[in-house]
């Protein structure tokens, strides 16, 4: 009876079963003992194991694309196959997942004041800022074909969107609480993607198989904020004062990565761990805008303003993955579906470029409203968590 046996990202081939004391060609190393690669004699078939009839060797020559192919139930707990950790043989991988990731990051802050010379008072917000910074889930899909000889070749999409918005309310404007100042709402945006196009390579150390990759990375990420402010003076002068800034890179480049799947004493499930650089080239822009309006007894006045700041720049990104993965054959599919819980977190970090305008208006001897934004800091930091699961045939 022969059971087809894949896994994708977590790397998963199969090798065809064999008769006891039966030399196995295959294309690259890997053993089925719990035993260690140094106690394990080079070339051996002999049985090492009670629970398995036989023993590949650490080191074999390359030689054929042959597959092994058994169930992963066949093999007794501590195996490297277990979790389907195998590596020879070609096929395809489709891997969904989900990561729920919080943008840690600086925040812009922007500075709203009425001086009242009538009170004489000057009157600051109780809050000014807002941040994109809760736990946001995010689509990543990755899809590839792994050939016999270890290369291969995949594409993977990641789409970050977080939103935050707020009404503030203050003490309600009248005779006895002026002169008074309040935001009235706010915004923040944090958006990133990447989109990547690898090649990869598979391989094992003892009983870890590895993929490692090389290509071109595409990416992007912009932090956005707004917010508005309301007051009146004493002498009823009201003000509307706005802000609003925008930091963004948009850039392609290079990115590299390793992941390595342990097998553990638990059948057909494993440990993953990885990190992923990446180098990326393109424009770095900040803009900051402002604006001040006064309707007062006397007459108006309005003032705007902005500020805009651009350069050729480079962006770099650091990722982290850390995880449990579980896998099991599909056999009337010959295939092998996949699912797996982890830690992730991801570095962004390019040039601050400074953007900074202020708007004020005010009515003479009476009062004066002001406003002044400065443009977000990039370094930005994903902290959170990934859900995946997928199939590879």
């Amino acid at each position: 009876m022969r059971h087809k046996l894949f896994l994708s990202l977590a790397f998963v081939a199969a090798a065809e079963s064999v008769k006891a004391d039966e030399t196995i060609p295959i294309q690259s190393t890997g053993y089925a003992s719990i035993m260690s690669c140094a106690e394990q004699p080079v070339g051996s078939v002999k049985p090492v194991d009670p629970y398995v009839k036989s023993a590949i060797p650490c080191e074999l020559p390359i030689e054929t694309c042959k597959k092994w192919e058994a169930p992963c139930e066949t093999f007794r707990p501590g195996h490297f196959n277990r979790g389907g950790i195998h590596q020879e043989g070609a096929f395809w991988y489709l891997n969904a997942e989900v990561t729920a990731l919080s943008a840690v990051g600086a925040t812009s802050t922007p500075n709203y004041l009425l001086d009242d010379f009538a009170a004489p008072a000057t009157v600051t917000p109780f809050a000014s800022n807002i941040a994109s910074d809760q736990l946001t889930a995010s689509p990543r899909l990755t899809f590839g074909k792994s050939y016999c000889s270890g290369w291969g070749i995949q594409t993977s999409y990641w789409d970050f969107n977080a939103t935050s918005g707020n009404a503030f309310s203050g003490p309600l404007l009248g005779p006895a609480n002026l002169p008074d100042l309040n935001i009235v709402n706010g915004h923040a945006q944090t958006r990133a993607y990447t989109f990547d196009i690898e090649g990869t390579k598979r391989f094992s150390i003892c009983d870890t198989l590895y993929m490692g990759t090389f290509g071109v990375r595409h990416g992007s990420i912009e932090n956005s904020s707004s917010s508005m402010a309301f007051g009146q003076s004493v002498l009823n002068d009201v003000y509307t004062l706005s802000s609003g800034t925008e930091s963004g890179f948009h850039g392609t480049g290079l990115t590299y990565s390793l992941l390595g799947i342990r097998p553990t004493a638990n059948k057909c499930v494993s440990l993953y761990g990885g990190g992923r650089l990446s180098n990326l080239f393109g424009q770095n822009s900040a803009t900051a805008q402002t604006s001040a309006v006064l309707a007062s007894p006397a007459g108006g006045a309005f003032s705007s303003n902005g500020a805009i700041n651009q350069d050729d720049d480079a962006l770099f990104i650091a990722q982290l993955q850390t995880g449990v993965m579980w896998s099991r054959c599909v056999k009337e599919q010959g295939g092998r579906m996949f699912a797996r819980a982890g830690f992730e977190y991801q570095y962004w970090d390019t040039t601050n470029l400074a953007a900074t305008s202020t708007s004020f208006a005010g009515a003479s001897g009476s009062s004066l409203g002001s406003v002044t934004a400065d443009a977000n800091d990039l370094r930005t930091q994903f902290v959170g968590f990934a859900l995946g699961a997928g199939y590879s045939w």
